[in-house]
């Protein structure tokens, strides 16, 4: 098998990988993680932030992370999704610090 090299453990053909994505494509996902999953518990949510806030590549190579970032800094905003203030500032700052104005999210349509 034909693997991407990296040592992510997964041996993913790389003619399945999208080379640019779509915000279309990216909504979807970064929907699911941060108004459903994140709602379902505030310790999950606290995962997802963490992983979004924390990581380095949130504008390289991962490009769910600035979408997922913004929908769960909006919803705790809102009040949506239940997430400590010290979460919430981190999820702000990385956004600020790299320079990443997040739009309004945008509802995903039900397939």
């Amino acid at each position: 098998m034909v693997g991407t090299g990296g040592n992510s453990g997964a041996d993913i053909s790389p003619e399945w990988l999208i080379a640019s994505p779509t915000p279309a494509y990216t909504g979807a996902p970064a929907a699911l993680l941060a108004d459903g999953i994140a709602a379902l518990d505030p310790a999950t949510a606290t995962a997802i932030a963490t992983r979004a806030g924390y990581d380095q590549n949130i504008i390289g190579r991962r490009l769910l992370y600035a979408p997922v970032a913004c929908r769960l800094l909006a919803n705790a905003r809102a009040e949506k999704i239940k997430l400590e203030q010290v979460r919430i500032d981190i999820l702000f700052n990385t956004l600020r610090i790299r320079e990443i104005e997040c739009e309004p999210a945008k509802p995903v349509a039900p397939h």
